[in-house]
């Protein structure tokens, strides 16, 4: 059975502001701390086995299924999860609404940083998982939430 939104929760005078910037902070904040460790402990791995620090930067990027790569788009997903869980815990809105925000602050976080002079984006299926992820995940962290509040 289809369970309507109370129209009070879809205001904008209800929306939780802060959630939503805490949530997407966290989105952010947690995905750059995690992906920061995932390369350097992978930095660190390919050096200790003899190679240049030049064949290891080239070994880490090695395409978009390398553990590097596959374990940072599970941390981004982790981090985005909990900032839509938060969002939709601590915001007065639908949880849903917040969630969806603070997934939306992170995704605009990654475009701005693939808009600045020295950034590289990377492949299409890289670009689209990192647009698409923070979106799903962060959603599921808010739908999670609303299910078990």
């Amino acid at each position: 059975m289809t369970q309507l939104i109370p129209v009070q929760e879809l205001s904008p005078r209800n929306f939780g502001w802060c959630a939503a910037l805490i949530g997407g902070a966290t989105s952010i904040g947690g995905s750059a701390f995690l992906g920061t460790l995932i390369t350097n402990v992978g930095l660190w791995y390919f050096l200790w086995q003899g190679l240049s620090l030049e064949q290891a930067y080239t070994s880490l990027g090695s395409g978009i299924t390398s553990p590097t790569e596959v374990l940072s788009f599970v941390a981004k997903a982790a981090s985005c999860f909990c900032g839509g869980y938060i969002s939709a815990q601590y915001g007065n809105g639908h949880p849903l609404v917040q969630s969806a925000v603070s997934g939306v602050l992170s995704i605009a976080f990654y475009i701005v940083m693939v808009l600045g002079p020295l950034s590289q984006p990377g492949s299409i299926e890289s670009v689209l998982l990192s647009l698409l992820t923070p979106a799903v995940s962060s959603l599921l962290g808010g739908y999670i939430y609303a299910r078990h509040r």
